[in-house]
């Protein structure tokens, strides 16, 4: 939650924040969906994903601090990797990803595109 920890990248879960005054809401996407978010618990409830008619929702609120960019890059590969099954958006629309589409293809030597981000399921 923006204090320092470690980011977490493995099989089960990418998990990153900002650090100190250039964190908001940790990304955390989880490849087990089992878990459920108890709504009650005000300080979980939104910010990991939860079940709503078989669909998985989540959301991560960057204030447009400087890890926007490594989420936005995160959230291209995800797409790139899960195709149909994965629609993602962000409250910049399409010119929020545009930075983040840049370091994925330029770091990975890929060539996505602004479609492929756009394709929805």
């Amino acid at each position: 939650m923006g204090n320092g920890n470690k980011p977490e990248f493995d099989r089960d879960q990418i998990w990153f924040n900002g650090v100190g005054k250039d964190s908001h809401e940790t990304l955390s996407i989880k490849r087990d969906d089992s878990y459920q978010v108890d709504p009650s618990n005000k300080l979980n409830f939104g910010k990991d994903m939860w079940k709503k008619r078989k669909e998985l929702f989540g959301f991560t609120k960057t204030a447009e601090k400087p890890y926007d960019l490594l989420v936005t890059a995160t959230l291209i590969l995800y797409k790139h990797h899960f195709g149909e099954v994965v629609e993602v958006s962000g409250d910049g629309g399409q010119e929020g990803f545009k930075e983040g589409l840049d370091l994925v293809n330029k770091t990975l030597k890929l060539k996505i595109d602004m479609e492929t981000i756009r394709g929805g399921r």
